[in-house]
């Protein structure tokens, strides 16, 4: 079965390649992006590690390096949440059951 393209990736393709050349309303609309998809990554760092022994001290990190490295720590983030909705790491963990 051939797999579908989610639509929001190629709308954050786009807005993002407009910002890099200075669209301003791209600029504008960049952090809501920038914001839903961080949202999504720290939702999927919490359900890959939440059930670990130590998930507390990793959290701690990862929310430490948030304030600390924040603008590279969100984009990291984002493009994990990227990442998930193509590859859907949380069925690949046996995390989710649909």
């Amino acid at each position: 079965m051939k797999k579908k393209w989610p639509w929001y990736l190629g709308f954050f393709a786009v807005l993002f390649g407009l910002a890099f050349f200075g669209n301003q309303v791209s600029v504008d609309a960049s952090p809501v992006m920038l914001l839903a998809f961080c949202t999504a990554g720290l939702s999927l760092i919490h359900c890959l590690i939440g059930t670990t022994k130590f998930s507390w001290l990793f959290l701690l990190m990862v929310y430490t390096g948030i304030v600390f490295l924040f603008p590279l720590s969100a984009v990291l983030i984002s493009i994990a949440a990227l990442f998930d909705t193509l590859f859907n790491f949380r069925r690949m963990m046996g995390k989710l059951d649909t």
